[in-house]
């Protein structure tokens, strides 16, 4: 008999492609998101078989490492699955036919929809602009990521986009649902294929003449993404575009004695309300209509550049060259990115405030007069292990113990987190695959030097010696 590894607990609301449930993985009680795949007539449309859509909406999401994207924890046959009393109706009905199914597992979102986010909050016309724009830099870095990768999501819109922690001022939106996802490849050669329309889809992809390439998908990307924030400004109540002629959409100034509109432009002036207009509605194109239309910017990143120079408070910060993981209480981990690697390191070892705000206590040579912005020290493998762990579990992310290699890439040690004269001593990983531990200190000429063997419960506790660690993720 299969062994169970989730628990299926309710369906969301939302969905396309596949139905969509909470669940839990049963060994750890951690919330997931289990997106149950079937054949519907939209799929028909499209000429895609069961197996294939969920292949590539898996390998789509391995390969994608991004704050501002949904992260994957695996795509399974539905034999894992246990089924709660609730969704046991669906259960009994993937059961008369289990090989036509498979499914998707994600990490487990805490939040609401875009759509829904909007249509619960009511904000001032300021705090409205501030939020709706850093969402869609938060958005857009996300897009931009996944081009970088030759991924274009093709199905971007505010049912799409989960809004994390929404009560919370470090709220953060994230893209979720790559069914319609597609790798692009630097020669196309597959044919035209219908994609069912959408306000927020671009027209042009149902051209005959449209070519697939990477640059054209992730132009029409981009015009998802404008049409979003269309969406945002006018209060929620964009429901169309409106073709007006030539190919060109009558955007913003649509709606300029809308009552948020109007309201936003009296914030931004004339000048502006001009800029803001201009960027928005020289994406939303056809080009299809007229060849000499083009869309401008081509890429995300390029338009992102052009909102910044309107709002540039408004700005998240490109989680890509490093982010703040927000613990809670004003307690957070800065990490930075390794340049021409995916790969981050926090910036300072582990601090004993970390700690306790993960552990719930004191590190074990940490004095109770300690400065608690200090470096935890004094650890062993498994106390450092278990930190980790619980990091990971708060997080949903994948931390782990740097390698010997970003050791050395990083000699970057903060040498006002540690008293005089101390020798320390930073645990970490052989390589990322290796469960081997090494030490590597700081000497007194500031070179790295390193030591090798396995150190779990040895403790080693004195005036010059010290145990701490830094934390890594891909």
């Amino acid at each position: 008999m299969t062994t169970k590894e989730f628990r299926v607990i309710k369906k969301f609301p939302h969905g396309q492609n596949g139905e969509t449930f909470e669940g839990v993985e049963i060994e750890t009680g951690k919330k997931v998101a289990i997106k149950i795949n079937f054949i519907d007539s939209r799929m028909r449309i499209l000429n895609q078989d069961l197996e294939r859509q969920i292949a590539r909406e898996s390998d789509l999401l391995k390969d994608i490492n991004h704050k501002y994207v949904v992260k994957l924890v695996g795509e399974y046959s539905l034999d894992i699955l246990e089924f709660s009393d609730e969704c046991k109706k669906r259960s009994d009905e993937y059961n008369k036919t289990p090989d036509q199914y498979r499914c998707i597992v994600t990490e487990y979102i805490e939040g609401e929809s875009f759509q829904s986010f909007r249509a619960h909050y009511e904000y001032t016309p300021n705090d409205t602009l501030k939020l709706g724009t850093r969402l869609i830099f938060q958005i857009g870095y996300g897009l931009a990521y996944c081009h970088k990768l030759s991924i274009a999501h093709r199905d971007l819109h505010q049912n799409n986009i989960i809004i994390r922690n929404p009560l919370d001022d470090s709220r953060e939106a994230v893209i979720i649902d790559f069914g319609l996802g597609k790798k692009i490849e630097p020669f196309p050669v597959e044919p035209f294929s219908y994609m069912p329309p959408s306000s927020f889809r671009a027209p042009d992809v149902n051209n005959e003449n449209f070519i697939p390439t990477l640059e054209n998908f992730a132009s029409a990307d981009l015009f998802s993404l404008a049409a979003t924030f269309l969406w945002w400004l006018t209060d929620g109540e964009f429901r169309s575009l409106g073709k007006i002629k030539e190919g060109r959409y009558d955007g913003l100034n649509r709606y300029r004695e809308d009552t948020l509109p109007r309201a936003i432009f009296e914030i931004i002036g004339q000048n502006g309300w001009e800029k803001l207009n201009k960027i928005i509605d020289d994406v939303l194109v056809d080009p299809s209509v007229k060849p000499y239309i083009k869309r401008e910017p081509k890429t995300v990143t390029e338009w992102l550049n052009k909102l910044r120079e309107i709002f540039p408070d408004y700005d998240p910060g490109d989680p890509s060259q490093g982010y703040l993981e927000d613990l809670g209480n004003g307690v957070a981990i800065e990490m930075v990115r390794i340049p021409e690697r995916n790969t981050y390191f926090s910036k300072t070892p582990i601090t004993i405030e970390q700690w306790q705000k993960i552990m719930g206590i004191s590190p074990f040579d940490a004095r109770a007069d300690a400065d608690i912005k200090l470096t935890a020290k004094g650890l062993n493998f498994d106390e450092i292990n278990d930190f980790i762990k619980e990091l990971n579990f708060l997080t949903n992310r994948h931390y782990r113990l740097p390698t010997s290699e970003e050791i050395v890439y990083f000699d970057d040690f903060q040498d006002s987190c540690f008293a005089n004269n101390e020798k320390l001593y930073i645990l970490h990983l052989n390589s990322a695959d290796s469960k081997e531990i090494n030490i590597s200190y700081k000497s007194e000429s500031n070179k790295i030097s390193f030591e090798r063997g396995i150190y779990r419960r040895y403790r080693c506790i004195g005036s010059n010696i010290q145990f701490c660690f830094y934390v890594s993720t891909d």
